[in-house]
């Protein structure tokens, strides 16, 4: 009862939150998409509505993930340095390749992927030197390779131009300004990745 209570509250939410902002949009635009009211509604708020949808979705999976792994309700992502390892390869791409896409996807998305994924077998590795396998041992090497991590990023930034500094500073904080539908589908196509695995 109570799920199904959740998720007509996001349905609702995903409706509805689009049609607020600086004027109000009357639902009338969804089936009449014409004019600017219907161009706002469809090529701008709905995709901004359904990328932060999908975008918390994400982040609840990546979080139910941790807390699994961990059987600990306040493991997250900073737990084990792949939050930070994400940002060193996004940061690294966005200084030296200037934020090229690769094909139809963002290349700071990719590079901050493979950050995160180098990350985890650093961490890992690093827990496999010592003998036997802990949790312990696991979460000491996440919290240093994290603080590592973090510390990369700041001086990627104190050596990298004042434009690439505050791109890397905008990716890390997110965003929903730039969400359009080919960004909806990619990001799409990963939390239904994640939510497979």
């Amino acid at each position: 009862m109570k799920l199904g209570f959740w998720y007509l509250f996001t349905l609702f939410s995903l409706a509805f939150t689009p049609l607020l902002g600086s004027e109000f949009i009357t639902p009338v635009h969804y089936w009449q998409p014409a004019g600017l009211d219907g161009d706002i509604l469809w090529s701008l708020r709905l995709p901004r509505a359904l990328a932060g949808l999908l975008a918390g979705a994400g982040l609840a999976l990546g979080g139910l993930a941790f807390q699994a792994l961990f059987q600990n309700p306040l493991a997250t992502p900073f737990t084990l340095g792949v939050a930070s390892g994400a940002g060193v390869g996004a940061a690294l791409w966005i200084t030296l390749a200037g934020g090229a896409a690769l094909a139809w996807l963002p290349g700071s998305a990719l590079a901050g992927l493979a950050g995160a994924l180098l990350t985890a077998y650093l961490v890992y590795s690093l827990t496999r030197l010592k003998e036997g396998f802990s949790t312990a041992s696991l979460l000491l090497a996440g919290v240093a390779v994290n603080l590592f991590g973090a510390s990369l990023i700041l001086l990627i930034q104190h050596l990298s131009g004042v434009q690439e500094s505050h791109r890397i500073l905008r990716w890390m904080m997110g965003g929903l300004n730039r969400a359009g539908w080919g960004e909806i589908a990619a990001l799409a196509g990963f939390v239904g990745l994640g939510s497979l695995v």
